[in-house]
Parts: structure tokens; sequence; C-alpha cells
């Protein structure tokens, strides 16, 4: 399929008809965002230390990263870095989540039934 040292993702085209350039397209569609990085949120959705958290934040990084842009993933990855306990309570209603995290990935997490691991119904 062409020289061994391209990308084997890419493909071969005709050839430029102004400069006579190889031109290469993509055999897959690209993508909102980096393999790797949504391998490190989902990981670290379910591996967050308090048991609540692993099984409510695990779940939604399953069902909605695969989904999500890169701005939704910068989203879901701020509140991350806030305590877990903090994010259960949110979650829960018990106390009022701050305005910096009162955005779509919230309303979608509190919207979220981890035990079916899919957005509530009539949600």
């Amino acid at each position: 399929m062409g020289d061994p040292g391209l990308d084997p993702g890419l493909e071969p085209r005709k050839a430029s008809p102004r400069t006579g350039a190889q031109l290469r397209t993509a055999l897959y569609p690209p993508t909102c965002m980096d393999d790797v990085r949504l391998k490190k949120i989902r990981l670290r959705a379910w591996r967050r230390g308090f048991r609540e958290a692993d099984l409510l934040l695990g779940p939604f990084a399953d069902f909605y990263c695969p989904k999500f842009t890169t701005g939704q993933l910068d989203l879901l990855e701020a509140l991350m870095d806030e305590a877990d306990q903090d994010i259960y309570e949110w979650f829960l209603g018990r106390t009022p989540t701050p305005p910096q995290f009162d955005n779509e990935i919230m309303a979608l997490l509190k919207a979220f039934d981890p035990s079916t691991g899919a957005p509530r119904l009539g949600a």
C-alpha cells in the first residue's frame, strides 16, 4: 500500500493537478478527540478513590466521553479535578453546585442513572 514509512491509516490519492504533489486522505474519519486522552479520562473516572464517585463517574464517562466534543472533555476534566465528595454532593443535590461547574456536563451528570449506565428516562 505504498511507502512503508507512511502512516498506515492513510492511503495515496491522485496527484494534485496544480502542483503534482501526491495527496493523501485518511482511511478513517477524523475524530474530535485524541484516543489516548479519552482512555485516560475514562480510567480516571473509574479510579477515583471514593467508591461512590467511581460508580457515578465511571459509567458516565463510558457512556458520554466517546460522544463529547473537545470542549466538553475539557469541562469534564475540570470537574474531575474537584474532590470526589464534593462532586457526589452536587450530584445528589445536597449542596449547591458552584457556578463554575454548573454547566452542561453537570446537567448531564445529574440526569444520569449510574445503575443503568444511561440517562434517566424523562430527564
